[in-house]
């Protein structure tokens, strides 16, 4: 949470603001020098005078006079909301083009082997999973176990898919961005870029050819068309490749570099690196968004509950002065009372003896006048209730 508790000391906050000026403390502090000053005198620390700092710097005799006693708290503690650090965006935007302007480069080429050797770890993962994986009616291996990237192929099609994302993993790493595989069934390959998620798998894609109908079907079909409204279909692998981007959020950008005519997947591999760190960016800009509405949020939602408090306080004051001033009203009139009913005793020629019953009652409402009244339990502090 972006708060950070902050303690003024009286001891030491008097050895920091006779150490050096109070702009000075108050960067220790993270606050202007008028809030340091306003704390000083909270805290009863006396503060240097006016030129106290020039005459220092020129060696005349300046004193510096001693703490006096605290007449209030030795130390307030104070919750002060704190910015998260979050990058500049003008650095980030240096770094998204200097990465973009590295994929560009011819120099920088990513390029698949004709042969896999020394294969990635995650690769030599997946080969164990896909040896022992069964196939869908597809004929596209099923991926059940974890440990296995996200690709979804043919047996024909595991060595080129192989080669490809071993090239793209070893570029990955060379960049710094970590590619991981989730533990889910079946498991999914994910890549972290600029502390983003982006979700990416393999595949083959199926060619759809129509069902030849058997020579028993043909007849029937002659004699009852009616029972074959449609023709059906098989898709099977069509040996082509799609490297895709699975993540949501992706609105509006490429997603999918798939066999054409004229290219391949392996000569896609840098244009679909500029594809990620964009998105990643995407992403990023989003989530700080999302978190600079949040930390507004929570800032309004404290000061909703810093002035509630605040007038329920001022209410609760309120309340005690209006109950203060009826007690001592109420303290008043009965002393006024005792005071009446002692002179209209006396008045009609009774006497008060010591320790009469009498003179008990007159003592008793006394003491309970004195019980309420206020001002007989000690004065309200300045500034504070009593």
């Amino acid at each position: 949470m972006p708060w950070e508790r902050v303690v003024y000391s009286r001891n030491k906050l008097y050895e920091e603001i006779w150490a050096e000026p109070a702009t000075k403390v108050a960067k220790k502090y993270g606050v202007s020098d008028v809030a340091i000053r306003k704390m000083c005198k909270k805290l009863n620390v006396p503060l240097p005078p006016l030129g106290y700092w020039a005459k220092l710097q020129f060696g005349k005799d300046v004193k510096r006079p001693p703490l006096p006693a605290a007449d209030g708290p030795e130390q307030i503690v104070v919750e002060k909301w704190r910015e998260p650090e979050i990058p500049i965006r003008s650095e980030h935007q240096q770094e998204l083009q200097n990465r973009i302007a590295f994929e560009k480069a011819p120099g920088n080429r990513i390029t698949v082997a004709q042969s896999l050797s020394a294969p990635h770890a995650l690769i030599s993962s997946t080969i164990q999973v896909l040896r022992e994986a069964e196939r869908n009616d597809n004929d596209i291996l099923i991926l059940n176990q974890t440990g296995c990237l996200d690709v979804h192929v043919s047996r024909g099609s595991v060595d080129r898919s192989l080669r490809i994302l071993d090239s793209l993993i070893k570029a990955l790493d060379q960049r710094g961005f970590l590619l991981t595989i989730t533990k889910d069934s079946p498991p999914k390959t994910q890549v972290s870029v600029f502390g983003e998620t982006i979700q990416i798998e393999l595949r083959e894609l199926l060619e759809r050819h129509e069902r030849e109908l058997t020579e028993q079907q043909k007849k029937d079909k002659l004699k009852n068309p009616w029972k074959y409204p449609r023709p059906e279909y098989d898709c099977i692998p069509s040996g082509k490749l799609a490297l895709q981007i699975n993540s949501y959020g992706t609105h509006g950008i490429r997603t999918s570099w798939t066999d054409g005519a004229n290219q391949k997947v392996e000569e896609c591999l840098n244009s679909f690196m500029t594809t990620i760190i964009n998105i990643a960016s995407k992403f990023r800009a989003e989530r700080l968004e999302r978190l600079r509405q949040q930390m507004d949020r929570e800032e309004q939602e404290r000061l909703r509950k810093e002035k509630e408090k605040r007038e329920r306080e001022e209410q609760e004051k309120i309340q005690k002065l209006e109950r203060d001033v009826d007690a001592w009203y109420k303290a008043q009139r009965i002393r006024n009372y005792v005071q009446a009913v002692r002179e209209e005793f006396i008045q009609r020629g009774g006497s008060i003896s010591n320790g009469c019953e009498f003179e008990q009652w007159l003592n008793w409402a006394i003491q309970h006048a004195n019980n309420i009244d206020p001002m007989m339990n000690g004065r309200p502090a300045k500034g504070q209730s009593a």
